[in-house]
């Protein structure tokens, strides 16, 4: 039989004990709590910046007035044999995130932008629909804008992205510059670019 001191002992042991458990479950409470919504936080405050390159093989235009602080525009004509411009695109994040097109003439290329190499952001055929980028990382985004048509005109002034970071999906339509100014006809043709910039950019 136990003694009266044994009793009490034991039954101030299982308090602590219990006392101890409630402390650890209200300690872990506090650190999910505190990790969900860090989590949120970082999440839903990530954002995308237009990156160091672009790059588009034909004429480019000083000063184009279809956006309201006039940027340059890259004119891409019908009759190019390449009607393909790429931006990069970076990751100012502490966290990756993943890039998808939120446009149809929108791809990704593979490999990312490596600023210790020789490569600049030419076109590619080795494109992807979506890409994993890095903290601090630039991917590239290839504008491939449909020149089927009987008629082309019209003009690209930001990509339509969307972007998965911790497993909350976000969207951004990041403005570019240059723009794209597209003309029915080829862009080595200089009255036809002189005209389609007139048009086109109001300059």
């Amino acid at each position: 039989m136990l003694s009266m001191d044994e009793v009490v002992e034991r039954a101030a042991r299982t308090r602590r004990r219990r006392r101890a458990a409630v402390w650890i479950a209200a300690v872990l409470a506090v650190l999910v709590l505190l990790g969900v919504v860090v989590w949120q936080v970082v999440a839903r405050t990530a954002r995308l910046e237009p990156g160091s390159l672009s790059w588009w093989d034909g004429p480019t235009v000083a000063s184009c007035a279809i956006r309201d602080d006039e940027p340059a525009a890259n004119v891409v004509g019908s009759q190019d044999p390449e009607a393909r411009v790429v931006y990069s695109v970076r990751n100012p994040n502490r966290v990756a995130v993943r890039l998808t097109a939120g446009d149809d003439v929108l791809r990704f290329q593979r490999e990312l932008f490596d600023p210790t190499g020789d490569f600049q952001g030419a076109p590619s055929e080795d494109l992807v629909d979506s890409v994993v980028v890095p903290p601090g990382e630039e991917a590239f985004v290839q504008l491939e804008p449909d020149m089927s048509g009987s008629w082309i005109s019209g003009s690209y002034v930001s990509l339509s992205l969307g972007f998965d970071v911790l497993g909350i999906e976000r969207s951004e339509s990041l403005a570019i510059d240059p723009v794209v100014l597209l003309v029915n006809g080829s862009s080595a043709d200089a009255t036809l670019v002189a005209e389609a910039t007139l048009e086109g950019c109001g300059t």
